[in-house]
């Protein structure tokens, strides 16, 4: 009888290894136990030689909140000012971003495309450019490589080549050699977003500049950490011999850094070199160069250009001594104006908590500075923060525990039950593991000692 074939049926159980995911589960744990390390651990401060309290209004909402480090916590700091810390009142050190003072908030100019330019022989260069777009300006740069001149310019702007309104008409610019050079080719107007400019360089009977280039210059961003300094006059002396002014001012116990210096005179006409000094005492031995460069007023007919304002790189001086000199007679200097920078220590702020601020660590890690994502806000901060005060300079006094004392427990140490928990914790969440792998392996054993291959084969007759 033939006998037919038939596919054999096999059943079989396939093993599956739980080693690789057991050991992720484990290093998942570990890892959370290490990252949760250092945000649980201790502040130890008794590296730290000052504290203040943060004295916060009870209406201020939870999120970041600065306090404004004046020279009195600034000066006794490392530098970078990298070894400020705020501990809240659980014990936990709470994450700080300082403010940098130095940021480079200026704008660059952005050369603009010079379509026609048209002289008229005896009176004027009329001179025409686009901006490419409604853009908002403040000011513009004129690029010539001609010497010696000083002339006129008028300011018109467009939006449709056709109809121009009159933005300027007492614009100046110079350049003059002499004892005191002075080239001035930036021309400041009222803002507006004409694209198209419209300048006439009146020549009259001299010779027609050399335009290179010109640049149009979007004003300035708002900048909410500047703040007005006090300024007290403590020297004003001219020397009419040598036509120089020398003057000494205080900014004060408490003050920012020192950003801009500025400063009034009544004298109608003059060009002068000065010099910027800063000192923490003042003493003649103690002052430091902080800018050199040149002041002026310049005047013809009806326009005026004058610079009496200057820009420093941040500096935390209690003094600053201005010299201007050379240029002929002296000028009479009758206010002076400065501007600081606030340097702000950002935070978390929780409502319930009560913060405290340490300081005068220079052997410390210093602390992050500026980061992008605070300085988006800046603005929001420093106007929610504006009641935030500091307490009293207080000197860090570490209480030792004595050794004869037996080691009671108080709210100072939530910090070991916190590791202790997270401990417990993942001891436990290991030993679930290893039993549920126990059930597991036992369960596979029973089905390969059960398992089999059914064979079943048919005769047909």
């Amino acid at each position: 009888m033939p006998m037919s074939k038939v596919p054999q049926v096999s059943s079989s159980y396939q093993r599956c290894e739980p080693h690789g995911y057991g050991i992720a589960i484990v290093a998942a744990i570990l890892a959370v136990l290490f990252s949760w390390g250092p945000v649980l651990a201790e502040f130890n401060s008794s590296d730290w030689k000052r504290v203040r309290s943060i004295h916060v209004p009870e209406h201020l909402p939870d999120g970041h909140v600065g306090i404004v480090l004046e020279s009195g916590v600034t000066d006794k700091c490392r530098p970078d000012v990298g070894d400020v810390r705020i501990l809240d009142s659980n014990g936990m050190l709470v994450q700080v971003a300082i403010t940098d003072p130095a940021v480079d908030d200026e704008i660059r100019p952005f050369p603009a495309q010079i379509f026609r330019v048209a002289k008229t022989a005896g009176r004027w260069t009329d001179i025409a450019i686009d901006k490419t777009g409604k853009i908002l300006t403040g000011g513009i740069i004129i690029g010539t490589r001609s010497k010696d001149f000083i002339r006129r310019v008028e300011i018109r702007g467009s939006d449709n080549v056709r109809d121009a309104y009159v933005i300027r008409m007492d614009g100046l610019i110079a350049d003059v050699g002499g004892a005191i050079p002075l080239c001035s080719l930036k021309l400041t107007h009222p803002l507006n977003n004409f694209q198209y400019i419209y300048l006439r360089i009146l020549d009259g009977d001299q010779a027609p500049l050399k335009i290179d280039s010109v640049q149009c210059c979007p004003p300035d961003p708002e900048t909410p950490l500047e703040r007005p300094l006090d300024v007290r006059i403590l020297e004003n002396r001219l020397d009419a011999a040598s036509g120089s002014t020398r003057i000494i001012a205080d900014l004060g116990e408490k003050r920012l850094p020192l950003t801009r210096v500025a400063f009034s005179t009544s004298t109608k006409e003059f060009m002068k070199g000065i010099r910027v000094h800063g000192a923490a005492s003042s003493s003649p031995d103690t002052w430091k160069k902080i800018y050199e460069g040149t002041v002026f007023r310049l005047r013809k007919e009806d326009a005026v250009n004058e610079q009496l304002k200057l820009r420093v790189n941040p500096q935390s001086f209690r003094y600053i001594l201005l010299e201007l000199y050379g240029g002929g007679s002296s000028v009479a200097v009758e206010k002076i104006a400065a501007t600081g920078t606030m340097q702000l220590a950002i935070f978390e702020y929780r409502r319930g908590l009560a913060y405290k601020l340490y300081y005068d660590n220079p052997t410390t890690e210093a602390v992050k500075t500026s980061p992008a994502s605070v300085l988006s806000n800046l603005a929001r901060i420093v106007s929610a923060s504006s009641n935030i005060r500091l307490g009293e300079e207080q000197k860090n006094v570490v209480v030792q525990a004595s050794k004869f004392e037996p080691q009671v427990e108080t709210k100072t140490a939530p910090t070991f039950w916190r590791l202790a928990g997270v401990a417990m914790l993942a001891v436990g969440l290991l030993l679930m593991f290893s039993l549920m792998l126990r059930a597991r392996s036992l369960r596979k054993s029973d089905r390969g000692r059960n398992s089999r291959v059914i064979s079943t084969r048919t005769l047909n007759h």
